[in-house]
């Protein structure tokens, strides 16, 4: 069934000129009397008289009525007429955008990050009438950073403001997310947008009812490292990094911590692939300013 709606209703006020149209020429001019000194033309005058008194009955005007065929072309366009078909209702779009440390990657320019937003806007500039989109930033924990809507330059500002992160992708809880916010819609179709290292899903997961992959990334013999983490635990300072094989190969790598520009201690580690393990340190300087960590292995991060 084919249904017509007017996405700017409140235009129908505009309506009100055609009536105002109709209303100025029925007011016509009224003529101040004066007096002639020629019988000859009283005809004419009472001619004009009739013609231009207010309130008389329309008589067949072309310009009347051209006036008032754009009036009603200016209000129809101004409702912005749109046909909806029952059987090309849109579709509603969950997009999962990776934002997880192996994201960081460059085997693809400027990054894997980078070229996993374009493809979410691609996803954006070619949704039809009726679609909508959420996007969801997938890291430890799943962010919804844009709710179900179809107006493209609100998804797409969201877009620009989500930023990669040093944490590991967590799959599940993104894909649980998304299940319960697709319940109810119609054709919902979620798409997950990575490079593909985003760990096991737990049994009895829930899952959305339709889901596709568009992968980015060349590579996956990447490791990752978390920025160091520093808190208190009694009277010593613990500083912790954690260390993620992305790859499906097993690695051998060794995790340098560097303390104000200086290499302080240098670890080597075994990882299987898809392992992570995490690294502690105790015997940092209190005064310490600025904290880094490097892996000698030759993976594609920056």
């Amino acid at each position: 069934m084919n249904v017509v709606h007017f996405l700017n209703p409140w235009a129908a006020w505009f309506a009100l000129s055609i009536p105002a149209i109709i209303i100025l020429y029925m007011l016509k001019m009224r003529r101040r009397e004066i007096e002639v000194p020629s019988t000859l033309l009283w005809r004419q005058v009472l001619k004009d008289a009739r013609a231009n008194a207010p309130w008389q009955k329309l008589t067949r005007n072309l310009l009347l009525f051209l006036q008032i065929l754009i009036a009603l072309a200016l209000v129809f366009a101004l409702l912005r007429p749109s046909l909806m078909t029952a059987g090309t209702r849109g579709r509603n779009l969950v997009v999962l955008l990776d934002a997880s440390a192996s994201m960081q990657a460059v085997d693809v320019s400027p990054s894997r990050f980078d070229a996993a937003k374009k493809e979410v806007m691609a996803l954006i500039n070619e949704m039809g009438a009726g679609d909508t989109m959420t996007i969801i930033k997938m890291a430890a924990l799943p962010e919804v950073v844009a709710r179900a809507t179809s107006d493209k330059s609100v998804l797409k500002k969201r877009l620009n403001e989500v930023t990669v992160t040093g944490e590991e992708a967590n799959l599940a809880p993104a894909l649980s997310l998304a299940s319960s916010l697709v319940k109810g819609m119609e054709k919902p179709l979620t798409v997950i947008v990575s490079d593909g290292n985003l760990g096991k899903i737990p049994p009895h997961t829930p899952l959305p009812p339709e889901i596709v992959h568009i992968k980015v990334g060349k590579a996956d013999d990447n490791l990752t490292l978390t920025p160091p983490a520093t808190r208190r635990e009694g009277n010593a300072t613990v500083t912790m990094v954690r260390v993620v094989n992305n790859g499906s190969k097993d690695v051998v790598t060794t995790v340098e911590l560097w303390v104000d520009g200086k290499l302080f201690d240098a670890r080597a580690v075994a990882l299987k692939a898809g392992e992570g393990k995490n690294l502690y340190w105790t015997d940092i300087p209190e005064d310490a300013r600025l904290l880094m960590a490097r892996s000698t292995y030759p993976d594609m991060l920056p």
